[in-house]
C-alpha cells in the first residue's frame, strides 16, 4: 500500500482494526521514520529505546554518535 503524507506531519489511519498482523509493521514504521498512525491500539517505540531521539530511516536525520550505540545519538555542545 502507498500513501502520500505530510513530511512535517506524517500521519495515516491504522489499518490494525481490518489487517490485525500490520500492528508489528505499524509500529516498526513509526519507529524508524515517525509516521503517526491514527487509531492504533499500542503506536510506541519497538526496536529502538524509548529515549532514542529523531526517526533514523528519514532523508533529514543526521546522527551525532554520543560514543554509546543503545541510546542514539546525543547533542554535542
Amino acid at each position: 500500500m502507498r500513501v502520500h503524507l505530510n513530511r512535517d506531519e506524517p500521519k495515516v489511519a491504522s489499518v490494525t482494526s481490518i489487517w490485525p498482523g500490520t500492528d508489528w509493521h505499524e509500529r516498526e514504521c513509526y519507529d524508524l521514520f515517525g509516521i503517526v498512525f491514527e487509531g492504533h491500539p499500542n503506536l510506541k517505540r519497538i526496536l529502538l529505546p524509548d529515549d532514542w531521539e529523531g526517526w533514523p530511516f528519514r532523508k533529514d536525520y543526521h546522527p551525532i554518535f554520543s560514543g554509546d550505540p543503545l541510546h542514539g545519538p546525543q547533542e554535542t555542545n
